[in-house]
């Protein structure tokens, strides 16, 4: 009495799988249990954040804040000024850098939960938002400050943004998609490679051709290039 296997079409729609129809429930279910390792990975990041002794680049980006600048001559100005807001509020002491570098790293799983939402079902959002909270990448980000986490909060931000202005045309997520990729450029030179993605992207897909007829399109250019004002300035 073997098991029939079973096989679908490729665009046939799958059962769902688990015991209610579903891995881990109905979506509030697996909410909670996104909520609930956010916490728990989020705790352990704070405790690794307590122990952890200062590193040369939190250091590094301390140090270049006390001396204000429209950049500097290896990274851009976006973490040395926040490093000199963070200490000029709260002291010189590296547990406040780190619960922003923190808080950082708590948004990006929701942020890859906005970029999913547009393209698919709230649930598969918040699979990719679990996904992201356990990609070792992104789980090792909070417990030091440094720009890295500013990065991965950044980009997803940024493509949830440009998929629903892709979709609407409406004028404030070619405005917020632009914003974000202006942060980027001021936390590190190394946002330049979506944006480089993003032209291949106009270039080469027919569906990317069809928005060089779009305003908005040259909007967030250009409020994406500012973020690139400064190093230039300096």
């Amino acid at each position: 009495g073997g098991q029939m296997v079973e096989f679908y079409e490729l665009t046939a729609e799958r059962p769902n799988m688990g015991a209610q129809g579903q891995l881990i429930g109905d979506d509030r279910r697996l909410r909670q249990a996104f909520l609930i390792l956010l916490a728990v990975i989020t705790l352990w990041k704070l405790y690794v954040a307590t122990i952890t002794n200062v590193l040369w680049d939190e250091a590094h980006f301390v140090m270049s804040g006390q001396y204000l600048d429209l950049a500097y001559p290896d990274i851009p100005g976006g973490y040395p000024w926040l490093a000199r807001l963070v200490t000029s509020v709260a002291g010189w002491s590296i547990l406040p850098l780190r619960v922003v570098a923190l808080l950082i790293a708590v948004a990006i799983p929701f942020a890859v939960h906005f970029m999913a939402r547009p393209v698919t079902s709230e649930r598969n959002a918040l699979w990719a938002a679990i996904i992201a909270l356990l990609c070792p990448a992104i789980t090792n980000n909070g417990p030091i400050f440094y720009p890295e986490g500013g990065l991965q909060l950044l980009l997803p931000l940024m493509a949830g943004c440009l998929l629903r202005a892709m979709a609407d045309d409406r004028m404030k997520w070619w405005v917020l998609a632009g914003v974000c990729g202006a942060l980027g450029l001021l936390v590190h030179y190394r946002f330049i490679i979506p944006g480089v993605a993003m032209v291949v992207f106009l270039v080469a897909s027919p569906v990317g051709r069809t928005l060089w007829r779009r305003p908005g399109l040259y909007v967030t250019g250009a409020i994406a290039a500012l973020g690139l004002a400064p190093a230039l300035a300096y």
